[in-house]
């Protein structure tokens, strides 16, 4: 019982003190890597492919990205990084599902006018204006709130289907469970040979 308390303790040091000092050794062996160039590029990157997406699909945002980066550029940052998982989101369902697809980009434009919309009824101090701007701003979440409940809608069918897929699958599974089951073991035992059609 002794030995294995030593070890454990003898382990617990080693892990809390050798490590980090050999971590640090083999750091200060290794040439240096300049991780910010790296990071730096990047981002770069990142934010090209960004603003080139944003100059063909979403022209409006460019210029309050462009009021972010001068005045806050952390939350400009942010921002970016948020675009470019939502760019490549869309890019898959793009080569997927193409009119998926449009639907996206439509409920997205309509989400982008709904905010102007917002904007300038906040900033208007004429009440016919704002009457008016109110009735487009309903319109615009009518129609936004159409798509969406269309998208998930389709995004139920394609559940629902997958479903049905999983189910079969799992019938075949279950009526083919001798074989399977037997293929496992002789794999496990080393029997079945490695290269197969």
């Amino acid at each position: 019982m002794f030995d294995i308390k030593y070890a454990v303790i003898v382990g617990m040091i080693s892990i809390l003190f050798v490590c980090p000092i050999e971590a640090q050794q083999r750091a200060n062996r290794r040439p240096p890597q300049n991780r910010s160039n790296v990071q730096r590029d990047r981002n770069a990157q990142t934010e090209r492919a960004v603003l080139s997406y944003l100059e063909q699909f979403e022209t409006d945002i460019l210029s309050e990205l462009k009021q972010l980066k001068a005045n806050r550029p952390r939350l400009y940052r942010r921002q970016i990084e948020k675009f470019f998982i939502e760019m490549k989101r869309l890019e898959r369902v793009r080569e997927t599902d193409k009119s998926h697809y449009n639907n996206l980009l439509e409920e997205k434009r309509l989400e982008l006018l709904s905010l102007q919309v917002s904007r300038q009824y906040k900033k208007s101090d004429d009440d016919e204006a704002r009457r008016a701007l109110a009735v487009k701003l309903t319109e615009l979440v009518n129609r936004s709130f159409d798509l969406r409940q269309k998208n998930r809608q389709r995004e139920i069918e394609k559940l629902e289907q997958r479903v049905v897929e999983l189910k079969t699958e799992n019938e075949k599974r279950l009526q083919n469970k001798a074989d399977i089951v037997s293929e496992r073991v002789k794999q496990l035992k080393g029997e079945t040979q490695e290269i197969q059609w």
